[in-house]
């Protein structure tokens, strides 16, 4: 009977223990915000890009290029969404400005940017505080790259 027992406490103290190890999506998602990070990026979860002022919830991920010490003069924030139904229909096909349009001249830089992002990527968004793309974290390592590439491409674009 005493070992019984035994077997009870043991149970008890270690399914804690085993329930804190991270399972195969976790470790997948923390190697891709690690090369993320690694890249310049910051990582955050965040709004999704066409919340409205009364949507509080954290339901997306953001990985924002800082501007680097040169935030473009005359900087108009805007936002484009992917695969979405908010706001006023792009030229570019299942995209739409949420907050926007941007800048003119700066069409041609995303009419060769968007066919080539990830799968996942749910917005663009530009503000002070940098570049972001919202993206579901469905990819591999080549992705965040594949983003990175993005981001820095836009942000030379933008600063020209």
């Amino acid at each position: 009977m005493e070992y019984i027992w035994v077997i009870v406490v043991l149970a008890l103290v270690l399914s804690p223990i085993i329930g804190l190890k991270s399972s195969p999506r976790q470790k997948k998602l923390e190697t891709l915000r690690r090369c993320a990070s690694a890249a310049g990026l910051h990582v955050k979860i965040a709004r999704r890009p066409d919340a409205r002022d009364d949507e509080r919830d954290l339901d997306s991920v953001s990985y924002l290029l800082p501007w680097g010490g040169n935030t473009p003069e005359g900087l108009r924030p805007w936002v484009l969404t992917h695969n979405n139904r908010r706001g006023m229909e792009a030229q570019w096909p299942n995209w739409r400005w949420f907050e926007g349009p941007a800048q003119p001249g700066i069409g041609s830089t995303l009419e060769q940017l968007l066919p080539g992002l990830p799968d996942g990527v749910t917005g663009l968004v530009v503000s002070r505080q940098g570049l972001a793309i919202h993206w579901l974290e469905q990819g591999e390592e080549a992705d965040v790259a594949a983003l990175v590439d993005a981001l820095k491409t836009l942000r030379q674009a933008l600063q020209k």
